[in-house]
């Protein structure tokens, strides 16, 4: 990673280069989500950003009546809402919402956390390079052609 930071930063790119590579990593996550089970995408929101009342805050605002809804992990709550006929894209614009802003605080964090967040979402250092811009291959990204650690 840290060779793919120098390479970046060698090519007199900033952090900025990779913002539009954040958010579009961030938006294909959310794209994913939506073929998901709605226990998926429960566990999502919750290890996110969400606690089991916002999601049935929530739910509730999109005029769904829940009498009861029992605390419990995301496969008990999925369950749940599967019993009460509730969709799973009730949750789509909480989803995109949440992984837009995911995306705007590693950008808020710098180059070191963006490259680890697409590295992190399956993106290669050659692959990352080659969408800023720069040539993979002449670029210094193994640790046998850098020459930064003499």
């Amino acid at each position: 990673m840290q060779n793919t930071i120098k390479a970046i930063q060698n090519a007199g790119l900033d952090n900025s280069v990779v913002d539009d590579l954040v958010h579009e990593s961030a938006a294909l996550l959310a794209v994913q989500l939506e073929f998901s089970t709605i226990t998926e995408r429960i566990e999502y929101l919750l290890s996110e950003r969400y606690t089991e009342r916002d999601l049935i805050a929530h739910i509730q605002s999109k005029g769904y009546a829940l009498k009861t809804l029992e605390p419990g992990d995301a496969l008990s709550l999925g369950a749940q809402l599967r019993d009460a006929g509730i969709p799973s894209d009730t949750l789509n614009d909480l989803i995109e919402e949440t992984t837009s802003m995911t995306a705007s605080s590693v950008n808020n964090q710098g180059l070191h956390e963006q490259i680890g967040y697409l590295m992190g979402a399956g993106m290669t250092p050659a692959t990352l390079l080659t969408r800023c811009g720069i040539n993979p291959d002449s670029s210094c990204t193994s640790p046998t052609s850098s020459n930064t650690d003499r």
